[in-house]
């Protein structure tokens, strides 16, 4: 690890900006070397910066928008790696239980919601991940917002071919359960709702998320009557 790496993994954001000013002094011919050898270095593991601002669990957001915004890769820093186990920032977010770095990586980086069914060499994804360390707000993020949703619970991996269900804890299993998981696919149907027409009027967006939660609480009355 790096020096710069401590001061990620710490949020230290006086020392960071210290570290950038510092390569700013430096002939301008000199400074995107600099700089990428400063903000996308690697350890021997392949861990880069942005993986180390997914370490702890504490807030990403501050130390994420610094890397995209001084490493000279931009927004691709977000999903750069070459560790052999296919891990990417994504996956660290994912160990680490750390929401606001799953948030910040999908709304910026270039790959988007698809990282969050992204597999590694294992066939696990960062759904597995989470399950398997019992990180359910971090889980219940990824079942909200990626493409596949709650499709990701039977996906199985390459080696144990264990789904997410499998990985889970009872404890885990215990909070995602039948009302959870309906709340869940609620929430989707708000937030594809809301992707589709989030360039309407205010007050046409506002009707159709009402109807929407209309339909659904519907739903929901429907099935409790027939338990």
């Amino acid at each position: 690890s790096t020096p710069v790496m401590w001061m990620i993994f710490e949020r230290n954001m006086e020392m960071l900006q210290w570290s950038l000013e510092l390569i700013r002094r430096q002939p301008i011919e000199r400074q995107q070397d600099l700089l990428k050898r400063t903000f996308e270095a690697h350890t021997r593991d392949g861990e880069t910066c942005v993986s180390w601002s997914c370490k702890g669990g504490k807030d990403s957001t501050s130390v994420m928008q610094f890397l995209v915004e001084h490493s000279p890769s931009g927004i691709r820093t977000l999903e750069a790696s070459d560790r052999e186990n296919g891990y990417l920032p994504i996956h660290d977010a994912a160990q680490y239980g750390n929401v606001s770095a799953l948030k910040f990586i999908v709304d910026h980086a270039p790959s988007g919601v698809e990282l969050l069914q992204r597999e590694i060499v294992s066939g696990a994804t960062p759904a597995h991940i989470a399950a398997h360390l019992n990180h359910t707000k971090t889980l219940e993020f990824i079942l909200i917002h990626a493409p596949l949703g709650l499709g990701l619970l039977d996906i199985r991996t390459k080696i144990f071919s264990d789904t997410v269900w499998d990985m889970m804890s009872q404890k885990t299993r215990d909070y995602f359960n039948e009302q959870k998981l309906y709340e869940i696919m609620f929430r989707r149907e708000l937030q594809t709702v809301y992707n589709n027409y989030s360039s309407f009027e205010t007050n046409s967006l506002i009707v159709l998320m009402f109807e929407v939660i209309v339909q659904e609480t519907e739903k929901l009355m429907f099935l409790r009557k027939l338990v």
